[in-house]
C-alpha cells in the first residue's frame, strides 16, 4: 500500500467495487483511500480484499432489492458519515457517493462536504429501459439531486448533455491499465489479430461490424468477448464468417487482458448514442496499454481518450470497412509505430497518474 499524504477524513460510499483493477470504480476507491488522513468505505456487497485492505474502515450495508431497502441504505449510510464527522479532531471530512438514489440521497440529508463521482451517464438506465420504465420518471429526480452536491467530479467529456452537474463540476479522465497489461511486439505474418470487448447485444454495434468484415477482403480474425452472443452468432453464421469471428462469451478478466495483449486492433465502433458519445470506454485505457490499435468510433469521448493513437471511423459497417482495410495494408513497422503510440499515450493516461487527479479533485473542494 502507497503512503497516505495526510489529506482529510473520506468516506465513500460505492454500491458495488468490482474485483477488475481496469475499473473506474476500483481506482477511484484506491484513489481516495491512499490520499486520506483516514477512510471509511460503504459499499452494498463485500469489496475485493485488495480494495478492502486499502481502508481503514469498512461497512458492508447489503443489496438493494426494493424501495425499501433504498430507504434503509439512505439512513444508514447517512448515519455512518456523519458519525464520522462528528468523531473528526477538525470536522475535515469529505463524503464521496456514486451517482445512483441511495448514495446521492444520502449525501444529500448529510452534515459533510458533499462530492458524487458520475462515472458514468446518470440517466443510462432510462436510455436503456422502455418508456413505461419508473427509471424514466425518478432518473431526473435523480439529476435534481446530484445538483444539490458541493462539486460534482464526472469521468464524461465536458460537451455531453449531462456533463456539468453540482455547484461545480470537475471533470477526470479513464485510466489506463499500464501496470497489469503488457505490451509486446505483434506477430507479423497474418491474419490481422482484432479483439471487440463489451456487450453484442442490438445496439451496441457488433451488427455494424460484422457486416464490415463482408467488405474487408483480407486475412483477418476477431475474438469476441461478452454477452449476449447468441443473435451475433446468429447474425456471423449468416454472413459467413463463422470462421473469422469467435465468440467467447464472458471469461475472466485476466483472460480478456490476454487477448488485448496479442491483438494488433481493439474495436470499438460503438452506435451514437449520447451515452457512448461522451464517455470514455475502460476497454480504451486497455487497448491503448496493450499497444493494440483502437479503432473507435468517431465521438468526443473517445478522441479525448486516445487522441492521435487512435483510428476514428463513422460506425457504418463501409466505413468500419475501410478503417479496417487501411491498417490491413499497413507494414508491420507501421503497425508497430501505432502500437508504441498506443503505448505511449497509455503511459499518459495510466490509471497512476489518473487517481492522482481524481483524488486532487476531490480533496481540494471547497
Amino acid at each position: 500500500m502507497e503512503k497516505r499524504r495526510g489529506a482529510g477524513d473520506v468516506v465513500y460510499y460505492s454500491h458495488h467495487v468490482p474485483d477488475i483493477s481496469s475499473t473506474t470504480r476500483y481506482n477511484h476507491a484506491v484513489a481516495l483511500a491512499r490520499r486520506a488522513r483516514s477512510s471509511v468505505l460503504l459499499t452494498n456487497r463485500a469489496p475485493p480484499e485488495r480494495v478492502q485492505d486499502e481502508y481503514d474502515t469498512v461497512h458492508v450495508l447489503g443489496d438493494i432489492t426494493s424501495g425499501k431497502h433504498v430507504l434503509e441504505r439512505t439512513l444508514q449510510a447517512r448515519r455512518i458519515v456523519n458519525t464520522v464527522r462528528d468523531r473528526s479532531a477538525d470536522g475535515d471530512v469529505t463524503y464521496v457517493t456514486e451517482f445512483t438514489y441511495a448514495q446521492v440521497l444520502s449525501g444529500y440529508l448529510s452534515n459533510a462536504k458533499w462530492v458524487v463521482d458520475v462515472f458514468d451517464d446518470p440517466l443510462q438506465l432510462s436510455i436503456r429501459r422502455p418508456i413505461y420504465s419508473p427509471h424514466q420518471i425518478t432518473s431526473r429526480m435523480l439529476l435534481r439531486v446530484i445538483d444539490r452536491a458541493d462539486v460534482v467530479v464526472t469521468t464524461l467529456h465536458p460537451d455531453g448533455p449531462r456533463s456539468h452537474l453540482g455547484r461545480s463540476t470537475r471533470f477526470a479522465l479513464n485510466g489506463s491499465p499500464v501496470s497489469s497489461i503488457t505490451h509486446e511486439r505483434k506477430p507479423t505474418q497474418p491474419p490481422l489479430r482484432c479483439v471487440w470487448v463489451g456487450k453484442t447485444g442490438r445496439g451496441w454495434g457488433i451488427e455494424s461490424l460484422l457486416e464490415a468484415l463482408t467488405y474487408v477482403d483480407t486475412d483477418l480474425v476477431v475474438d469476441v468477448y461478452g454477452e449476449p452472443t447468441s443473435r451475433a452468432e446468429a447474425v456471423s453464421a449468416e454472413l459467413g464468417l463463422s470462421d473469422q469471428v469467435r465468440f467467447h462469451g464472458n471469461v475472466s478478466h485476466e483472460q480478456v487482458c490476454r487477448s488485448i495483449e496479442k491483438a494488433h486492433v481493439g474495436l470499438c465502433t460503438l452506435t451514437a448514442f449520447d451515452d457512448f458519445r461522451y464517455a470514455y470506454p475502460i476497454k480504451i485505457g486497455e487497448y491503448l496499454a496493450a499497444g493494440a490499435i483502437p479503432v473507435m468510433s468517431d465521438f468526443p469521448g473517445m478522441r479525448t481518450l486516445a487522441r492521435e493513437a487512435g483510428v476514428y471511423t463513422d460506425p457504418t459497417p463501409r466505413d468500419i470497412a475501410t478503417a479496417l482495410r487501411g491498417i490491413a495494408a499497413m507494414s508491420a513497422d507501421e503497425l508497430e509505430q501505432l502500437a508504441v503510440l498506443a503505448r505511449e499515450r497509455a503511459e499518459d493516461i495510466s490509471w497512476e497518474n489518473e487517481r492522482e487527479r481524481f483524488a486532487e479533485h476531490v480533496f481540494s473542494a471547497g
